[in-house]
């Protein structure tokens, strides 16, 4: 690979770092979880943090999230420990896809983003995974091609896959 082609590389991977930094956050789901100075359970480990302590991450490889402020940029927690959330404050992010699985059985999926509103099916946790993007305050909107696309989730009823975190869809993002 030439060096121009190199740094086209780079620069999209750093692109896509900054963009899911800014878009995910990462909050521990029990106290004192430790922090890795790689993505590897063996790796030493250089701090702690404390139950939903919640900062910027990157998914790293599936397993693992890097992150990216806080007291330990660049270091690494275990995706198992963590509670995954789209960022609701900048603009950019309301595009960005995760996909996610059902934290239970007979997830309700509504017509409107409220506890009332009509009741469109259900999903559970043996159902193949989907995708979502930001829908208003506690929803998420399922995403084109699943079968239930357009309506709406509690964000409490599902689980976000470390792995399948997508960068947000407008290329002009200031990043």
């Amino acid at each position: 690979m030439n060096n121009r082609c190199m740094a086209a590389v780079t620069g999209l991977i750093l692109a896509l770092s900054v963009a899911s930094a800014d878009c995910i956050s990462i909050s521990t789901s029990f106290d004192r979880v430790r922090v890795r100075e790689s993505a590897h359970l063996k790796s030493r480990v250089i701090g702690l943090l404390e139950k939903n302590v919640e900062i910027p991450g990157i998914p790293s490889g599936g397993q693992w999230f890097e992150i990216a402020g806080g007291d330990y940029p660049g270091a690494f927690v275990a995706a198992e420990f963590l509670k995954v959330r789209l960022n609701r404050q900048r603009a950019e992010c309301a595009e960005t896809a995760v996909t996610v699985v059902a934290r239970g059985m007979s997830v309700r999926v509504r017509e409107t983003p409220d506890l009332n509103g009509k009741i469109a099916g259900t999903i559970d946790s043996s159902d193949p995974s989907f995708d979502v993007v930001l829908g208003p305050p506690g929803w998420l909107k399922i995403r084109p091609p699943h079968g239930k696309a357009g309506f709406f989730i509690s964000e409490d009823w599902v689980k976000v896959l470390a792995e399948k975190i997508s960068k947000p869809t407008h290329p002009n993002s200031e990043h």
